[in-house]
């Protein structure tokens, strides 16, 4: 084992390494900034404006695409954008919780208790409970890939 001294020496000398490339470091960083800051900064403003253009655009599609939907009921007006059906069921936690307790103890995680909400839906779907609300809400599906429709 090395003496306490040689520990500091060594311990010394990493740390003028560490801030020397730490000095170095903020160096460049400036040199980057002063040279490239205005092009990161409108490039950055770009992206931020076409992220925004993209999730205004996606947003009308989907609109559209369930408008057309609830219109003529075809599920798929358009090719890249599918629409589907989601069962949603509305219910109260404690009564859901109750009635599991008592008819449906599968249901029910014990060890705290607390509703298994998976098991429940998936059993409340088929045994519909008075508590249980179902409602199906249409919901539009963008493809990843749209390069076929764009026009050149």
């Amino acid at each position: 084992m090395t003496d306490i001294n040689q520990a500091v020496k060594n311990l010394a000398r990493a740390r003028q390494t560490r801030d020397k490339y730490e000095r170095e470091l903020t160096e460049v960083n400036e040199a980057i900034q002063e040279r490239y800051g205005a092009m990161l900064e409108r490039a950055r403003d770009l992206l931020y404006a076409a992220e925004a253009d993209v999730a205004n655009a996606e947003t009308d599609v989907k609109k559209l695409a369930v408008a057309a939907y609830e219109a003529t009921g075809n599920k798929k007006s358009h090719p890249a954008v599918p629409v589907a059906i989601y069962t949603i069921l509305d219910y109260n936690m404690l009564e859901a919780l109750e009635y599991c307790q008592e008819r449906l103890p599968g249901a029910v995680k014990w060890s705290k208790p607390v509703l298994d909400k998976r098991a429940f839906e998936k059993a409340a779907r088929i045994l519909m409970p008075k508590f249980v609300t179902v409602t199906e809400e249409p919901c539009a599906r963008i493809a990843r890939d749209l390069s076929e429709f764009i026009e050149e």
